[in-house]
C-alpha cells in the first residue's frame, strides 16, 4: 500500500509502537508528522529517517497540555 501524497500525524512517535508507525508510514511514502515530549529521541528519529530520504517531521508537544495543541 502506498501513502504517496498523504499526510500522517502520529502522537507518541519517538519510541515504541509510535516509532514503528512513523517508520512504517515513512517507508510507504507518506509525509509523516510525529509528536512527542521526548525531544532527544524525536529529533534523533527525524534525522535518521530524513537521512534515508524519507519525509519525516518531528514536533515537540505534550498533548496533555491544551495550550501546546493550539
Amino acid at each position: 500500500m502506498s501513502f504517496k501524497n498523504q499526510i500522517v500525524v502520529i502522537t507518541g512517535g519517538a519510541k515504541g509502537i509510535g516509532r514503528g508507525l512513523v517508520e512504517s508510514f515513512a517507508k510507504e511514502n507518506a509525509d509523516v508528522y510525529f509528536l512527542d515530549m521526548d525531544f532527544e529521541s524525536g529529533n534523533k528519529l527525524e534525522n535518521e529517517l530524513n537521512d534515508k530520504g524519507y519525509r519525516v517531521h518531528f514536533r515537540l508537544v505534550d498533548i496533555t497540555k491544551e495550550i501546546e495543541l493550539a
